[in-house]
């Protein structure tokens, strides 16, 4: 669908592109793709190209990580991954962009917590233990976010 295009466009845009970057977070392309996360939250094919399109947004770009996180991108992300925990895909794709969202930002990572980022990401880890995608991308995940006490806690209890 559109929604699932525009974001595929989205990731081309500003894939490499530090200036593209900025001038779609000024234009409020972050805000819109968490709202389409949220809209269609049943469609895994719109949830992978929103999960690349905010990887590309936030990387390296501290503005456009507060923006994803002050529009509920975190909790999006969180819930994309326990809507669809049967796709590896969707499971890869959601670990590299929370790891993006949490890079050096404390108010996401609590975000990311309080949303049950740190469960789903145990849960795609022991869900796909076969596949070296998502296994990698959750570690990565898990060294971000396990920089705040709490979420270190919580990894403990989720395994």
């Amino acid at each position: 669908g559109v929604q699932e295009a525009a974001c595929r466009a989205l990731r081309n845009l500003t894939t490499n592109g530090a200036e593209n970057r900025t001038r779609a977070g000024t234009a409020g392309a972050v805000e819109t793709v968490a709202v389409t996360m949220r809209a269609h939250a049943g469609s895994a094919g719109v949830q992978e190209a929103a999960c690349r399109a905010l990887r590309n947004l936030t990387h390296n770009d501290a503005e456009n990580r507060t923006r994803a996180g002050t529009a509920g991108a975190v909790e999006a992300m969180a819930a994309a991954m326990r809507a669809h925990m049967g796709s590896a895909s969707v499971q890869e794709l959601a670990c590299r962009a929370l790891r993006n969202l949490t890079t050096n930002d404390a108010k996401n990572t609590i975000r990311a917590g309080t949303a049950g980022a740190v469960e789903a990401v145990a849960a795609a880890m022991r869900a796909h233990a076969g596949s070296a995608g998502v296994q990698e991308a959750a570690c990565r995940a898990l060294m971000n976010l396990s920089v705040n006490d709490e979420n270190k806690t919580r990894a403990g209890a989720a395994g």
